[in-house]
């Protein structure tokens, strides 16, 4: 809770490329382009993304995990999201 809040307090993540959200967050632990097996799960079937980021932030026993997802656009974040991943 408290990395995704100073996270979106303190940077702007729009308009950054893959490599820079890398090296502010490091590697993915997942990571979908487009037409590859598995894209549809993350995606929101907007035809605007075509790569999307996956970060797992926070496991918890009752819920899952809390994930934070990244889209992009020709390499270019557009949107950002948290969730919770189901078991």
């Amino acid at each position: 809770y408290h990395y995704i809040k100073d996270l979106k307090e303190n940077y702007n993540l729009i308009g950054m490329t893959s490599q820079e959200v890398r090296e502010l967050l490091g590697e993915p632990y997942d990571e979908k382009v487009k037409g590859q097996v598995g894209f549809e799960e993350y995606s929101t079937h907007d035809d605007r993304t075509d790569m999307i980021f996956y970060y797992r932030l926070r496991e918890d026993i009752i819920s899952g995990w809390e994930i934070y997802l990244i889209r992009f656009k020709n390499n270019v974040v557009f949107e950002t999201e948290t969730g919770v991943e189901d078991w």
